[in-house]
């Protein structure tokens, strides 16, 4: 069953940063949740996964500059 969870602009523009192609909305947020820690109450503490993320590629010498991957990841 699914439901509908509504999102301001702001939100839905942030999780299309961080979406990959092919991924659902669900995936992201499922994502989120898995990375966060329930006894840290930050609140965006689970962009520390995709922030790893990114600096591994970068490292690999992906094609994405710095710049790329700030936004790609949804860093600033």
């Amino acid at each position: 069953m699914s439901v509908s969870i509504p999102v301001s602009t702001e939100i839905k523009t942030r999780l299309d940063k961080i979406r990959r192609p092919g991924e659902s909305y669900q995936e992201v947020i499922e994502k989120l949740l898995d990375d966060h820690d329930e006894g840290d109450l930050a609140l965006c503490s689970g962009w520390a996964k995709r922030a790893k993320e990114a600096i591994s590629e970068f490292r690999k010498g992906e094609t994405l500059t710095e710049e790329d991957i700030i936004k790609k990841y949804a860093l600033k």
